[in-house]
């Protein structure tokens, strides 16, 4: 269902929405959401938070990232923020740390 060398890189035909809901689940980052069309929104899970070996900041349940004007520029149950300082998508993680010899 996933292909990142397509454009959409997303066939929602390949899978059932519980496949692709489960699939989606097990993104690390929280980039990716499901949502379906009258459905209510899952109940966050408990906050918390662990720094990967070597990688991104990983925050689990009821996430707010706020910038410095206090606009919210990420709301979900899921975050990667960056760590090493490298990313281009600041505060959020882009995988820079796994080429820039990150190790913290």
């Amino acid at each position: 269902m996933f292909d990142p060398d397509r454009r959409p890189w997303v066939d929602i035909e390949a899978a059932s929405a519980d496949e692709i809901e489960a699939a989606v689940a097990q993104c690390p980052s929280g980039a990716l959401h499901t949502r379906r069309p009258g459905a209510a929104e899952p109940r966050t899970q408990p906050l918390e938070v662990k720094a990967s070996a070597g990688g991104p900041l990983l925050i689990h349940g009821g996430v707010r990232v706020l910038d410095a004007e206090g606009n919210v520029l990420y709301e979900g149950d899921k975050a990667a923020l960056c760590r090493c300082g490298g990313s281009a998508n600041k505060p959020f993680c882009d995988g820079t740390h796994k080429t820039n010899g990150f190790t913290g």
